[in-house]
């Protein structure tokens, strides 16, 4: 793996050791005020060498890596660019691709108490939904 954590502190830590130290405007969507002041404290981190890293890849492939692994959401590679991307570009099939015609709401996992019990309830809901045709 490439970011082998052994517990989310130090998954935090290996994920700034690869990407670099964010700026707090990167930090925006962390809502805990804990998390986000212990991001902003960890020791000032220049972005490793995706070259060094990778040295068997593509330019392409790491243009595209250093696009998908930023630490701002809003400022990744969308995915319709990533799909767009030259990486990708000479195993895509554009013509088999097909919209889901939904979109993924996350906002109910992201607002909820995460416990065993609920966590249970949403992915029963969510096998249910998916089998709503099977008695």
């Amino acid at each position: 793996p490439l970011l082998p954590g052994e517990d989310y502190i130090n998954q935090l830590k290996l994920i700034v050791k690869l990407v670099g130290s964010p700026i707090e405007d990167d930090l925006w969507y962390i809502s805990n005020r804990n998390a986000r002041s212990f991001m902003m404290h960890l020791p000032p981190t220049p972005p490793s060498d995706m070259h060094s890293l990778f040295p068997e890849a593509s330019d392409d492939a790491i243009d595209l890596l250093q696009r998908m692994l930023v630490m701002d959401p809003a400022k990744r590679v969308a995915v319709e660019d990533a799909l767009d991307s030259a990486y990708l570009g000479p195993v895509r099939e554009k013509r088999l691709e097909v919209e889901a015609g939904f979109t993924v709401d996350v906002k109910d996992v992201e607002e909820m108490t995460l416990t065993k019990l609920n966590l249970q309830r949403m992915m029963f809901e969510e096998i249910r939904l998916f089998h709503e045709g099977v008695k």
